[in-house]
C-alpha cells in the first residue's frame, strides 16, 4: 500500500487537470456565443444573465484549477454552480 500513496499526488494532478479542461470546454463556448446560450439559459427557467455567470465559472474555474490556483476556492464554484443545475434542472 505505500506504493500507492506515492502515486497518490500524481493520480490528484492528473483528475484536477481532467477536470479542468472539462470545465474549460464547456465554458468557453458559452461565452462565444452568447445569444444562444442565454436563450437556452432563458428556456430553463433561468435569468438570461446566469448564462454568463456560467461561463465565466467553467472557463475560468477550470483554468485555474488547470494551473492549480486556488483550487479549493475554483472547486467550490464549480460545485456550487453544478449544484444549482442539477436542482434546477433536473428537479423541476
Amino acid at each position: 500500500m505505500e506504493s500507492l500513496e506515492k502515486l497518490k499526488p500524481l493520480g490528484l494532478l492528473l483528475l484536477r487537470l481532467a477536470v479542468g479542461v472539462i470545465f474549460v470546454y464547456h465554458g468557453y463556448p458559452k461565452l462565444e456565443h452568447p445569444q444562444a446560450t442565454v436563450h437556452a439559459f432563458e428556456g430553463m427557467g433561468f435569468p438570461g444573465y446566469f448564462a454568463y455567470i456560467a461561463g465565466i465559472i467553467e472557463l475560468f474555474g477550470g483554468g485555474l484549477l488547470i494551473l492549480g490556483l486556488f483550487t479549493r476556492i475554483a472547486g467550490l464554484a464549480i460545485a456550487g454552480e453544478m449544484a444549482v443545475a442539477l436542482w434546477r434542472v433536473h428537479h423541476v
